[in-house]
């Protein structure tokens, strides 16, 4: 009995100082997309989520992937014609955190897509274009409060948003 429990005491320590060096991490977010510029003028106040796998460099140095997605409504519309933007990045980048800040820089693709549908029949656009992604934050422990501006180049558009987030983070 005392070589069974030695041994779990062994596993469960060695199990715990596995998770303590983790290199991989991720985190799944909810934001509030605000957009900005000319893209504001058309759209509401937008709805978002973000997935982010991220691997530990070296102390507080990460390696980022995301993928995400934002939906904006198209503001009002003649004729009972209904409309929404929806934006897909996929972004690489760096983060770089100091202390309980962070701060990352992103680049990658996005996907543009406007659908609208009226009683006619419905409509899309669909664009890709270089998307890029600035931000910083706090981190409270599991938990992360961001903030970050994205834009999107593609046809002389840009498609620019400030993300209000609260990032879930774990290990594996």
């Amino acid at each position: 009995m005392k070589k069974i429990t030695i041994l779990i005491c062994l596993l469960v320590s060695a199990f715990m100082v596995h998770a303590q060096e983790s290199r991989w991490h991720l985190q799944i977010s909810p934001e509030l997309a605000l957009p900005t510029g000319d893209f504001g003028k058309v759209v509401n106040t937008g709805l978002g989520a973000n997935v982010k796998g991220m691997y530990l460099l070296k102390t507080r140095d990460y390696l980022t992937l995301t993928a995400g997605y934002q939906y904006f409504k198209v503001k009002t519309l003649v004729g009972g014609v209904s409309s929404g933007y929806h934006i897909v990045p996929l972004l690489f980048g760096y983060r770089k955190t100091y202390k309980k800040l962070f701060f990352e820089s992103q680049v990658g693709l996005g996907f543009y897509t406007l659908k609208a549908k009226s009683t006619v029949g419905t409509a899309t656009d669909s664009n890709t274009g270089f998307t890029w992604s600035q931000s910083f934050g706090h981190d409270f422990g599991s938990l992360e409060l961001q903030l970050r501006y994205q834009q999107g180049n593609f046809n002389k558009d840009h498609v620019g948003m400030v993300g209000v987030g609260l990032n879930y983070h774990f290990d594996f």
